[in-house]
């Protein structure tokens, strides 16, 4: 599940786009003398970094340019990030971020006549790893939805041995409890994904919650389809759960429920395409955990990737540290 914290906010995701600050002059609001137009403030624009989200340790184009139609436009950028003071950056440079998380590239533009703007761009740098064949940026640290829970990226939370992926909530150095969350970096849209989970699901933590979803974060569905190995708070509850968010904005979804086996690995997998998701789950004895089909709502997609997290329902804190290993992830497009 995603959708709670609406892809993180810009904390999570910004829009990693050029960004352009023109103001609007008062000539062409009110009809006055075009010759007032040069009193309009600076435009700026910034060309680089267009991704919303690095992977860390490399570096990053930082570029931009000022313009006034008063004349020359001094430009002036400064990087601000985590662990990091404000620093001054020239365009064409590159940097390498010390540290995970919402760095803010800030832009200050004056003109001969001493006006001047300012604009700003946020971008993340996350640490990735490797697993099943694909790329995924790990989630940075922060205070956020679901949950809500605090993150960490540390290898304590997420890691690969064995070909596996071990997910953790854990406390970090302070003592506060700590979850995870892997997205992969590419969006793949319609076909079969599949995850295979090696951990007994049957007996977990009523407030803990295993995710393997995908989510796009934008738009009133945001292409969120869910398997989730969680019963919600409730002891007595179905210890898993599918659903298929129709309009995020009404809560608007299809939903269902099943229950774990105590026979891992399970198989878990949706097939989708452009009218229908039929959902399968199924354990190590191949006894079918879940068949279910919906056919109303089915979202289309646009920027939705594979997500994997492990976190607590309404942020309750943990009796004891606990992990779960996923032994596979892959996808295939349809027809195969």
């Amino acid at each position: 599940m995603r959708h709670r914290h609406a892809r993180h906010s810009c904390a999570r995701v910004c829009l990693g786009i050029a960004v352009t600050v023109i103001a609007v002059t008062a000539s062409a609001a009110t009809g006055s003398h075009p010759a007032e137009a040069a009193h309009a403030p600076p435009r700026i624009t910034i060309s680089s970094p267009k991704a919303a989200r690095h992977p860390s340790g490399t570096k990053l184009l930082i570029r931009f340019s000022c313009h006034s139609g008063a004349g020359i436009a001094s430009c002036r950028g400064t990087l601000v990030g985590p662990g990091t003071k404000s620093r001054k950056v020239a365009s064409g440079s590159r940097i390498s971020p010390a540290k995970t998380g919402s760095h803010t590239l800030r832009i200050t533009a004056r003109d001969r006549r001493g006006t001047s703007a300012t604009t700003k761009l946020r971008f993340i740098v996350e640490r990735t790893i490797r697993w099943s064949g694909h790329t995924w940026f790990v989630r940075h640290p922060g205070w956020g939805g679901p949950g809500p829970n605090r993150w960490s990226d540390s290898r304590a939370n997420v890691r690969v041995s064995g070909g596996e992926l071990i997910l953790s909530i854990v406390p970090d150095k302070f003592g506060r409890w700590t979850s995870s969350e892997v997205d992969n970096q590419r969006h793949l849209g319609y076909g079969t994904y599949r995850w295979v989970v090696s951990s007994d699901l049957s007996r977990a933590d009523p407030h803990q919650v295993l995710g393997m979803f995908v989510f796009g974060g934008t738009g009133p569905y945001a292409d969120e389809i869910d398997l989730e190995a969680s019963r919600w708070g409730n002891p007595l509850a179905p210890s898993g759960s599918a659903a298929v968010w129709q309009n995020l904005r009404t809560q608007a979804k299809a939903f269902t429920s099943f229950a774990y086996s105590d026979r891992p690995p399970y198989v878990h997998e949706f097939r989708w395409s452009r009218d229908r998701v039929d959902f399968r789950v199924t354990d190590a004895a191949g006894a079918a955990l879940l068949d279910w089909t919906v056919t109303v709502g089915v979202p289309k997609p646009s920027s939705e990737v594979p997500i994997v997290n492990y976190w607590r329902f309404h942020g309750v804190p943990p009796s004891s540290s606990s992990t779960v290993r996923l032994a596979s992830f892959t996808w295939s497009p349809l027809g195969r």
